[in-house]
């Protein structure tokens, strides 16, 4: 795929994974608008991606939060012109006690992190890619 001059918007680009994508695609010439949500993670990766400033943009946003998922779509139109790409990478795993002994709160926190967010990225990606009738959706699960 020619990514130059697409516009694609990386959700959870801040973790190890987003960090070698975001390169990758601002090499091959991609616009990218990167959602971050750790700021540790972020500081490291924006370090990372100096060497193309001007060809990325940026916002935090907590994916789980439907106007957030929806203003970090409309920012990367807002800046860029369009939404060719949305590459989610929000995700998270737990490690822990049990299935049995494991509390509600942190399958309700899974859920929203890797679902949830997921569809909350698609939907508001897919409203701005059908005023062209194009677009590319991927996820990655965590």
């Amino acid at each position: 795929m020619n990514l130059k001059g697409k516009v694609t918007v990386i959700a959870g680009g801040e973790g190890p994974l987003g960090r070698e994508v975001s390169k990758k695609f601002l090499a091959e010439g991609a616009k990218v608008f990167i959602g971050w949500y750790a700021e540790q993670e972020w500081e490291e990766a924006k370090g990372l991606l100096s060497a193309y400033k001007g060809q990325f943009a940026e916002m935090r946003v907590d994916a789980t939060k439907e106007d957030q998922a929806q203003k970090l779509m409309q920012k990367a139109k807002d800046t860029f012109g369009s939404l060719d790409i949305l590459l989610h990478m929000v995700g998270m795993v737990h490690i822990g006690p049990m299935v049995w002994e494991t509390d509600c709160a942190i399958l309700d926190r899974l859920i929203d992190t890797n679902l949830k967010s997921a569809f909350l990225c698609a939907k508001h990606a897919i409203k701005i890619m059908l005023e062209k009738k194009s677009g590319r959706i991927v996820f990655f699960p965590a």
